[in-house]
């Protein structure tokens, strides 16, 4: 996170025991501690809740893009109103074939003979 290596950790733990002593030393290393927990359970808790209303406005995203029962009820609707206007036309079609008269000249079998 910083790119501090060995060598300037060392240097500032010599610094740190000249300028706070042997006595004084633990305690403020433990202040210290403490201090960099605190910090990173906030930035923590931060990135958290950054990631978190990410992911919220990404299913409000969704959700605007999830049709509503009404438009789902319309695409299901339409094929099926299509469907029956083709049906009824197909049966207002063959009734209209059956109520028309037969011609004897198309169908042999249902003239009547002629007489010699």
């Amino acid at each position: 996170m910083f790119d501090i290596g060995f060598s300037e950790m060392l240097v500032v733990g010599i610094v740190a025991l000249l300028v706070l002593g042997p006595e004084r030393l633990p305690k403020a290393m433990r202040t210290l501690g403490a201090f960099i927990r605190k910090a990173r359970r906030s930035f923590d808790d931060l990135r958290y809740e950054v990631e978190r209303e990410i992911e919220l406005e990404e299913l409000k995203k969704q959700l605007r893009e999830v049709p509503t029962p009404s438009e789902l009820a319309q695409q299901v609707v339409e094929p099926l109103d299509q469907a029956r206007r083709d049906l009824d036309q197909a049966v207002s079609g063959l009734a209209n074939e059956l109520r028309r008269p037969a011609d004897p000249a198309q169908n042999p079998a249902d003239a009547t003979p002629r007489s010699p």
